[in-house]
This record gives C-alpha cells, structure tokens and sequence, in this order.
C-alpha cells in the first residue's frame, strides 16, 4: 500500500487532517512532534531543501532541477529508506513487524509535513502509488496564525536553553538550526503572505501534475460529514456512520 502524503501551507489544518486519519488507524510514523509530523520524515524533507539552499520558510521548487541532480537525491534516499535502522526510525516497534520496504506494507500509513508540498515531486516518484491530499485556508488566517506561532517560539529561543557544552559544536552541527525554533523570515503579516504564495504556487504545481485531492479547512470544520466522505472515498477507506460521528 503506498502511503498518504499530507501537503498544505504551515497553520492551514494539516495537523487536524493528520489527527483525523490517525483516529481511524491510519499510521502516521511511531516519532511524531507536537503538530503531529513524523519526525523522520521530516528530517529527510529538511535535507532535501538543504540540497538546494532552501527551508520551510524559504523554500524553492525542485521541479527546476536537472534530471542527474535529482537522480543523486533519489538514489541517496532509496539506500536510507531500504536501511533496515532507517526505516525502524519511523516503523518503530512496527518494524519487527513488517519486515519488509516501505512500499510492500499491508498496512494503511502515511505522514504529514507542510513541506510535502515541496519534496512531493521527489516523493511521487518513490512513492508512485501515494495518495496525496492537499488542505488550504484563507491566507489572512493562515498569516495571523504563523505569526502567533512565531512569536511563542521566540520567546522559547530567548529562555535559551541550549546546553553550554554543545555550544562548541555548533560549527558542525547538521542543517538543523541547533535549538532555534523560530524563523527569522517571518517577521510581520506581509512575510506571512508572502510565504503563503509561494506555499500556494507550489500546490497548483502539484495539482496540475498528480491527483490531489484539495480541501478547504474551512469546509472541513462547517461541513464535517461531507468532507470526511471525500477524504474516505479518495483513500478507498469504508468509514461507518458511527465512526463519522465520533471523529
């Protein structure tokens, strides 16, 4: 079974969309952080960004890369997710289960990661029988909610809580920002916006390459019922009436 690639811009419902699937025992990875992503496979897409100078918060299309680069970028993630400790990262006790790659599982799985809308190019074709489901929000709502965000998880960074003695390290940390959580792109409503049109450029990209199915988060929470059915019926999913009304 291939699995579910969740996409959508930052603050948009993805951790929601995430939520509901896992509700109906949908596997979403055995490391998951607080908005619901699979830490594995979210450390993969930062390293796929990383290969063309790019970030969440500043990303670009790796649709304009040239065939040998992208050849490069496959074949190293093929030997990470054929690796039997790599896999276990996100399988976890699962693992000792299902001994067997990624696209061979007999079970219903998936991740979420905002940044799926940029490395899907790349994941669609490991993944060819991946099901995707896009989810948007109004860009205002969407900008005011990242900057909320940014502003918590500055005020993290300032209780600064790195320990002192990695400090050293940091010339030769990985492309991981050490312990900064927040972004330094993201300053007022406008770098909000701005970072939802290229979110958004990317996903009509998307949706003009594979077949997506694309929700509203507003439709999702005034229009549960109906949005919950095409979300089913798009994964081949047979949800009761019962299991409708206690997601």
């Amino acid at each position: 079974i291939g699995p579910i690639i969740i996409t959508g811009m930052h603050r948009s419902g993805t951790s929601l969309l995430s939520e509901i699937l896992m509700k109906q025992g949908v596997f979403m990875g055995s490391k998951l952080d607080p908005n619901s992503e699979s830490i594995f496979f979210q450390r993969i897409n930062k390293w796929i960004l990383s290969c063309i100078g790019s970030s969440w918060d500043n990303p670009r299309t790796l649709k304009d890369l040239e065939n040998e680069d992208i050849d490069v970028i496959i074949n190293r993630l093929n030997k990470v997710l054929k690796s039997r400790f790599s896999k276990s990262l996100f399988l976890g006790k699962k693992d000792l289960l299902y001994n067997k790659s990624l696209n061979e599982m007999d079970i219903i799985w998936g991740w979420k990661d905002p940044v799926n809308t940029f490395t899907l190019f790349i994941w669609k074709q490991i993944f060819s029988n991946s099901k995707i489901i896009n989810i948007n929000r109004h860009p205002l709502d969407v900008s005011a909610s990242l900057i909320n965000r940014e502003s918590d998880l500055k005020s993290k960074d300032k209780e600064s809580l790195f320990p002192e003695f990695l400090s050293s390290l940091l010339p030769v940390l990985s492309i991981n920002k050490g312990d900064v959580l927040s972004s330094f792109n993201i300053k007022n409503i406008n770098d909000g916006l701005i970072l939802y049109k290229k979110y958004i450029d990317e996903m009509e990209s998307n949706n003009k390459l594979y077949n997506v199915l694309d929700l509203k988060y507003e439709e999702l929470i005034m229009n549960s019922n109906k949005v919950l059915k095409e979300i089913f019926d798009y994964l081949d999913m047979n949800i009761t009436d019962d299991e409708y009304q206690n997601i």
